[in-house]
């Protein structure tokens, strides 16, 4: 936040740098330190900008990042509360953004609003996986996305625990054993799964164990598990959290 003291009769402009935010976290400047505007103070405004880490700034091609958000609901004493589980993912050759056209009004007015479409953001195994088992016991769930690329998406997802109440979510990829003789079960022995955690945050904040020991399960065909498996586990390393980041 900038102060800024206008002369009218001088044409001259002052300014103080008064405050700044840094996702809800406010520094102000107790003393007033006023300074003219000139082509040297104008580079020194500059330089405080940048000494804040106000300037947008790209982020290196290996810091960019999808965001997947999965949307819940919970009824909390008749109101619903909601949440997202959210993780990233990397760009990678096969997993990358489908530029795509507008196939009507609605998603003309939705790549305006959102700049792309939900279907130019890429999606695979995993993806489809996780939101599936989610659904197991939140049928609502629903996947958005965005995208990680400057400074400043950077530092919201960095502080988001000081913003919003934060659990967890194990993740459990399983054979579905369903409907087999005990004869077979008994030969098979034990069977690997996979198993990894990700995020909950909601609000409001006053709120405790709402998301405590959340669990979901998806349970794919015995069929080839080996494989599948091996396939899971070789995209589960593109997944990082909001640790994973800072």
């Amino acid at each position: 936040m900038l102060l800024m003291k206008l002369d009218e009769t001088q044409l001259t402009v002052d300014f103080h740098m008064l405050a700044w935010d840094d996702w809800d976290e406010c520094t102000i400047n107790e003393g007033i330190d006023f300074h003219r505007i000139t082509n040297e103070s104008i580079l020194q405004l500059f330089d405080e900008i940048r000494k804040h880490n106000h300037v947008i700034k790209i982020l290196d091609a290996d810091k960019v990042k999808v965001v997947k958000h999965i949307k819940l609901q919970q009824d909390v004493y008749g109101h619903q509360v909601p949440a997202e589980i959210v993780y990233f993912r990397d760009f990678k050759e096969d997993y990358k953004m489908n530029p795509q056209e507008p196939a009507n009004e609605e998603e003309r007015r939705e790549k305006e609003r959102n700049v792309h479409l939900k279907r130019e953001y890429p999606d695979d195994i995993l993806d489809k996986g996780i939101l599936a088992a989610v659904k197991t016991r939140h049928p609502e769930a629903d996947m958005t996305n965005s995208l990680l690329v400057t400074n400043t998406e950077y530092r919201k997802w960095a502080s988001i625990k000081k913003r919003f109440k934060h659990e967890e979510a194990e993740i459990r990829i399983l054979p579905d054993l369903g409907g087999l003789p005990m004869e077979l079960l008994a030969r098979l022995g034990s069977l690997e799964a996979l198993r990894f955690r990700l995020d909950i945050y909601f609000q409001p904040a006053f709120i405790n164990h709402l998301y405590d020991n959340e669990g979901y399960d998806l349970r794919l065909p015995l069929n080839g598990w080996v494989d599948t498996l091996n396939r899971y586990s070789e995209v589960l390393k593109t997944l990082h959290r909001v640790s994973d980041l800072v």
